[in-house]
Parts: structure tokens; sequence; C-alpha cells
């Protein structure tokens, strides 16, 4: 989760991300990412630059995720700041759309021992991710939504691309149902992302998603057909209860434990003193989750027994000072994406 201040978005147009960007960083990433219809699409990159096309090169970049690696990484979080006089109007929506959804897929196992807590749910888990300039370890948390090819992934695009320095992260992988340092179903490499151009070029908040594409493993198995998946669903109403999931890693958490934090969503729209980039509506929480949350999914509708419900927003940013937790309004645009993703690649 980021928290941000008015005077970068006033001075720079862009937020300041926690790891300190090199001069280096600017450069174009070596992916050569490809615009198609206002979304940003391309492979996962590993630590050496090469896109990761293979199911070899997959096994190479879950490799390089030793215990210590994941111990060592840090939450991918921004700068503790306050408002300075932004304010928004609550019970803001967009104009009435059909609600448009898929329906969750129920994890075909929860009981083996060892797996995951009794609360826990497997489609939810902590991603890792590595930047390419200082070699920093980084880890947000997602959840795996399905998709046409069962191998899509939801997070947050701020924790696979930072457009203030024209970044990719690099050597990502997801862990579902991670907990104190076990993986239980294993590690998940990226093979494709996308993300929309707003965010990629414009730093756009409304836009703080981005889907991943995980390789299947060798015999075909998908991550839905190992963990399950959330439902997905777009264009809900102004009001509605809704459970906050991820891995907190800032204090007083820990990121070793899935948190789930269940609060009441209010569609609300920036209108005073609001900069560009917070430009289109938002969903806000009152939540305590802190940096490393950053990703996880705002699911409605959570279940105990199935451990799905339909994932509705992402984690995005806070500002300090005030208990809020806000996500982008998922939209016809956020549906878009989502299908585009099942699709990929799209070349």
């Amino acid at each position: 989760m980021r928290r941000h201040k008015r005077a970068f978005f006033a001075a720079a147009g862009c937020l300041t991300a926690l790891v300190a960007l090199t001069p280096a960083a600017m450069a174009s990433s070596p992916n050569n990412p490809e615009k198609y219809d206002n979304v940003m699409t391309g492979h996962g990159i590993d630590g050496d630059g090469n896109p990761v096309r293979s199911l070899a090169d997959a096994e190479n970049v879950q490799n390089f995720w030793t215990p210590e690696r994941m111990r060592q990484a840090k939450s991918l979080d921004g700068v503790l700041v306050n408002r300075d006089g932004s304010t928004e109007t609550v019970g803001a929506a967009p104009a009435a759309a059909q609600p448009i959804s898929s329906p969750p897929v129920v994890p075909p196992e929860m009981t083996t021992a060892g797996q995951v807590s009794d609360s826990d749910s497997p489609v939810v888990g902590r991603m890792f991710a590595q930047d390419p300039t200082s070699g920093g370890y980084l880890q947000c948390s997602a959840s795996v939504v399905g998709g046409s090819s069962g191998n899509v992934v939801l997070t947050a695009a701020h924790c696979l691309w930072d457009p203030a320095a024209k970044v990719q992260y690099t050597n990502v992988v997801f862990a579902p149902g991670y907990h104190d340092g076990v993986a239980p179903y294993g590690l998940w490499s990226q093979r494709d992302w996308l993300w929309h151009v707003q965010w990629h070029d414009h730093n756009k908040w409304h836009y703080d998603y981005g889907y991943i594409v995980l390789f299947p493993r060798s015999d075909g198995t998908r991550i839905v057909d190992r963990v399950g998946a959330l439902g997905f669903r777009v264009n809900e109403g102004s009001f509605e209860n809704i459970d906050a999931m991820g891995y907190p890693a800032l204090s007083p958490y820990d990121g070793e434990q899935q948190k789930r934090d269940n609060a009441y969503a209010e569609k609300v729209d920036f209108v005073v003193g609001a900069p560009p980039e917070l430009d289109g509506f938002f969903e806000r929480i009152v939540s305590d989750f802190t940096g490393g949350s950053s990703g996880g999914p705002w699911v409605a509708e959570y279940s105990t027994t199935t451990r799905v419900g339909w994932a509705q927003g992402v984690i995005s940013f806070s500002f300090s000072g005030d208990p809020y937790q806000f996500s982008p309004y998922f939209d016809d645009e956020t549906w878009r994406l989502y299908e585009m993703a099942g699709r990929l690649p799209l070349s």
C-alpha cells in the first residue's frame, strides 16, 4: 500500500516510491513492452533483463527466490505523508453501468496439513519481485482471479511498474497461501503482464491495478487447478461490506501471515485540491493495514467455508494521518483488461 504527499504531485507529477532509483533506471524497460488499445503488455523479465519465455526460464526464476531472499524482501510502499488539503465526496459513483462478473472457483483442497490455516485463503498470496536498478528484493500481495486462461493473478500496478522511473520489476513470482516463510503450493513464475497505459505513462491512481499471467506447471496444471480463484466483478453499488486481504509487513505486522480486515467500502471522488493523478472514482475503507498489503484484493461476500468470494477492488494507497485505505473503483475498463489478460499473449 502506498501513502502519498501533495507536494510530490505538484512538483513531480507522480509519487515517490520506497526504493531510491538511480538515473540508470530512467532508461526504457529491456522488455520492449507493447501498447495495444490503451493497454501495456509484455513478458516477465529475469534478473539479467531477459524475457521469461519458457518453462525452463520460469524454473530459473523460481529457484532464484531462496527462503533467505524472501525474508529480505521489503514492502513496496511510499513515503508516509499528509493529505495536504485533498478531500473527497463520499457516495459519489460513475453513471450507472451494468454489473459484470465471473464466478469464483472453490479451491480443490484446503485441509492438507501445513498448507493453509483455518482462516487463510489459498488464492491469496505474497508476490515477490526485484528492483533491477538497486537489486533490492520487494514484496506485495496478490490474488488468483483465473480469467479465461486459468492463470491470471490480480495485484496493484505499482507492484509491477514504476511510472516515474520507467522501471519494470523483475524476477516476479507468486506464492499462494504463503505463511511463515512457507510457500505451501510452491512458487509460480510470471509469464506475461498487463496494465493500463494511464498508469504506465501518467501515474493515474484510478488505474492502479495490474494483471500477471503465470506459467502453468510442466504437466499443464494451471494455478486455478491448484488453488482455485476469486470471482471478479465490476460496476458495483456505492456502499458494501468487503474483506481486505493481504500481507501487511510493517509494524505491527511482519508480512509472514495472511490477514483479513472486514470493512465498509464507500465510493468516493476527489473534488477539492486533488491533482490529475487522482482523477476518476475510488473506494475507501477504514483499515490499519500497512505496506506489504499493496495488491491484495478487496473481496465481497467472502466465505470462510469455501475461502473465496468476488474481487472488486485492490489495495492501492492511503494518506498518513488518516485511517482510510483506497482502491480504484472497478469499472468497465477494469473488466476489459481482465478479459484481455486471460487472452495473453495478444500477439
